[in-house]
Parts: structure tokens; C-alpha cells; sequence
């Protein structure tokens, strides 16, 4: 098997902007899963780490999941 024939599967990646230490925005998140598929990445998985502290927080929240309505 040649490397150009290779893909990479991302197990862990954060890319959801406004719920983990990953992507800023949108855009960001953009850049990022296009540079993944540029390097051959076949399968990306979001691993968002959403912050618990938002759990005490429901307006703010709300406001962090509304980006993606």
C-alpha cells in the first residue's frame, strides 16, 4: 500500500467552535477540518469538551448552543 493511498481517521478532534478549547469560530473550524481532509483524513470525529460550567450558567448556555441553530 502506498502512502498516497493511506487516510487518517481522527478520533479526537476539536473543531465545534464555543464549547471546548479547540476552534475560536466558525471559520476557525472551517480551516480546521479542511486542512484535516487535505492531509488524507477520511473520518473526522468531533470530541467537544463542553464545559461544565455552563451547567450552572443556563442563559449562557443557551446562548453557546444557539450559535448553531
Amino acid at each position: 500500500m502506498s502512502a498516497s493511498s493511506l487516510s487518517i481517521v481522527d478520533l479526537h478532534t476539536h473543531v465545534i467552535p464555543g464549547v471546548d478549547d479547540g476552534a475560536r469560530d466558525l471559520e476557525e473550524g472551517v480551516v480546521a477540518v479542511s486542512a484535516l481532509v487535505e492531509h488524507s483524513a477520511s473520518t473526522i470525529v468531533a470530541t467537544p469538551h463542553f464545559r461544565a460550567s455552563l451547567q450552572e450558567q443556563p442563559q449562557r448556555a443557551r446562548s453557546r448552543l444557539e450559535l448553531f441553530d
